[in-house]
């Protein structure tokens, strides 16, 4: 009864969420039990520094969970069925949203990926490898350092762990539109980031991604022979020929223009003399 009434007021979706969150299937415990009894030897090595090391609490950074909940809510269950959105299910995709900070958007682009409706299965090996190359946190090793996925090897490169949309829209250009490989990727990043003042403009990267598509480019070693072609700068010349303005010529003054003058002088003063007379 308080069921139905549930489902009433807060709606069927809502109904349907908290069925699924509150329901536990049995756990049945398989293969063979192979833990070994205690030694009581092993007290004979502890010590008080042991001990205090054992207690030392360690602050853990409280992280944003995943809603889990949230997130289905956006999915209909015409696209996403609920039969399909198990327990296990929503604790994978909070625990992994939660750790890898995944938007709503990209988690709902994984776990599409991931399901296979005809035959109802999730592929979870599959989906957590997905997560982990667009989001993850992957470690940059000495040996070959390009061997990790793009967003990881920004970061490194970068100094920080913070990437910017931009930059990750950038990464799924070359992946997608491209088809490079992680390792060309990587390669292509560092050099822009060297020779660009650690800017990753995307016009000029797609600029030099496209040379490299026409030059079939495909491997780690074919990007590191692209890297070792000399840099050409094509130096438009501003140079313009200066043209020199001639020097004025200044003559000196004449006596014929003396004499012009003094004449204007006179006929200056009797129209002065005239318009005294007049007004007297």
């Amino acid at each position: 009864m308080f069921g139905r009434l549930y489902a009433i007021v807060c709606g069927q979706d809502q109904y349907k969420n908290m069925i699924l969150k509150y329901h536990k299937k049995p756990f049945t415990k398989r293969g063979e039990d192979i833990s070994k009894a205690f030694d009581g030897n092993r007290l004979s090595v502890w010590n008080e520094n042991l001990e205090e090391k054992f207690e030392k609490v360690q602050t853990v950074e409280s992280k944003k969970p995943f809603d889990v909940d949230f997130f289905f809510k956006q999915i209909p269950d015409a696209l996403y069925p609920v039969h399909l959105r198990t327990m296990e299910l929503r604790d994978l995709i909070s625990e992994v949203g939660s750790l890898y900070k995944v938007d709503y958007m990209s988690m709902r682009r994984f776990l599409m990926d991931n399901t296979n409706f005809e035959k109802e299965t999730f592929n979870t090996r599959g989906f957590v490898f997905q997560v982990e190359k667009e989001f993850g946190r992957a470690t940059v090793r000495g040996d070959n350092p390009y061997d990790v996925d793009p967003v990881s090897f920004i970061r490194f490169k970068q100094g920080y762990d913070y990437v910017v949309d931009a930059d990750r829209n950038l990464v799924n250009s070359l992946r997608h539109n491209f088809k490079f490989s992680d390792e060309v990727i990587n390669v292509l990043i560092e050099f822009v980031l060297d020779h660009n003042n650690m800017n990753l403009s995307r016009a000029y990267v797609e600029k030099i991604a496209s040379t490299w598509k026409r030059n079939n480019v495909e491997t780690l070693e074919d990007a590191k022979k692209q890297i070792e072609k000399p840099i050409s700068k094509s130096k438009r010349s501003n140079v313009r020929n200066k043209k020199e303005a001639p020097m004025p010529v200044y003559r000196k003054e004449s006596e014929q223009d003396e004499e012009m003058l003094e004449k204007l002088r006179e006929e200056a003063k009797a129209l002065l003399k005239r318009g005294e007379a007049d007004g007297t």
